[in-house]
C-alpha cells in the first residue's frame, strides 16, 4: 500500500520531474541564491577574519602572507559546513513549509539522475578549465641565470 509520501501517489513526479517538491514565489529562489553568496562570504570572512588574529598574534605567521595552515582551513570548512543549516533555515523562512517537507525527498534514489548530474558537472568543470586557461595562459617559468647563487635562508 503505498504512503502519502510515496512516489506513486505523487502528482509533482509529473509536473515537477526534476525533484523540486516546494512550491515558491518566483522571487523565491532568486532571493535564496542571494542569501547563499552573501552567507558563503560573509561566514569566509568571519572565520578567517577570527583565524587571522591568532595565526598572526601568537604564532608569528606575516600579515601578508597567504598560505593555508591548518587553523585557515579549519576556518573555511567550518565557514563552509554551516552554509547547510543557513540555507536550510531560509529555506524554511521563505517558503514556510515545516522542517520535514525542507528535508523530504518524494521519490527512490535514482542512479541514473545522479549519473545525468555528475556528467553534467563534469562537462562544465571541463569548459570551465578549458576556459580559464586559454584565456590567462599559463607562462613560462624564466631558467635560472647562470650567475652568483642566491643565498639558501
Amino acid at each position: 500500500m503505498p504512503t502519502p509520501h510515496s512516489p506513486d501517489n505523487s502528482p509533482d513526479a509529473v509536473e515537477r520531474p526534476f525533484g523540486a517538491h516546494l512550491s515558491m514565489r518566483w522571487w523565491a529562489p532568486v532571493l535564496l541564491t542571494v542569501i547563499v553568496v552573501v552567507a558563503t562570504y560573509g561566514l569566509q570572512a568571519l572565520f578567517l577574519g577570527a583565524a587571522a588574529p591568532v595565526e598572526v598574534g601568537f604564532w608569528g605567521k606575516g600579515p601578508q602572507d597567504a598560505t593555508l595552515t591548518p587553523l585557515t582551513y579549519l576556518a573555511n570548512n567550518l565557514s563552509i559546513m554551516l552554509l547547510v543549516p543557513v540555507t536550510l533555515l531560509a529555506l524554511r523562512a521563505l517558503t514556510g513549509t515545516p522542517w520535514r517537507s525542507v528535508l523530504a525527498l518524494n521519490r527512490a534514489f535514482s542512479w541514473r539522475r545522479l549519473g545525468g548530474y555528475t556528467a553534467l558537472f563534469i562537462g562544465l568543470m571541463v569548459v570551465l578549465n578549458i576556459w580559464s586557461t586559454s584565456s590567462s595562459p599559463v607562462r613560462a617559468l624564466p631558467s635560472p641565470s647562470p650567475g652568483p647563487r642566491s643565498p639558501s635562508w
